[in-house]
């Protein structure tokens, strides 16, 4: 009989744990883009870089889930951003392009949602723009995670 019991007890234990590690039923945040290997070096004085030699300026460059956006935030800060929407990731709408009217907002085609490149933070949405770590040294850019 406390075989019985022990075993009921060990799979009762088992069955919470997989909900506590899986969140439940149906509780579980949507979004976050995948994790890809990023290591990057760009140059902004090089030509195809030129909207970088000023502070708000800003390119798209290959790399990361969706692209990236790598955008001058003062004259000694860069900061980097996947185009991957944190939402929609995984659908074919859901790489974000910066406003041409407003250079310093993100908007994924999918819903209209819309982030801010200067901190990527939301503006209209839930989560921020995969941030990843940028350095500059005066003369290139590494953008790594």
């Amino acid at each position: 009989m406390k075989i019985g019991k022990s075993i009921q007890l060990f799979a009762l234990l088992g069955l919470f744990s997989v909900f506590a590690l899986t969140g439940g039923c149906g509780n579980t945040i949507e979004g976050g883009v995948p994790n890809v290997a990023v290591n990057i070096t760009i140059y902004p004085s090089q030509p195809e870089y030129f909207d970088l030699q000023v502070p708000g300026g800003w390119v798209y460059i290959t790399g990361g889930y969706r692209g990236i956006i790598v955008y001058r935030h003062s004259e000694s800060e860069f900061r980097s951003y996947d185009r991957a929407c944190p939402i929609h990731f995984d659908e074919p709408c859901g790489r974000v392009d910066v406003d041409e009217t407003n250079n310093v907002l993100a908007t994924c085609p999918c819903d209209s949602l819309v982030w801010s490149i200067i901190d990527g933070g939301p503006v209209s949405a839930s989560l921020p723009l995969q941030g990843y770590s940028t350095f500059y040294d005066g003369n290139r850019v590494d953008i790594i995670n």
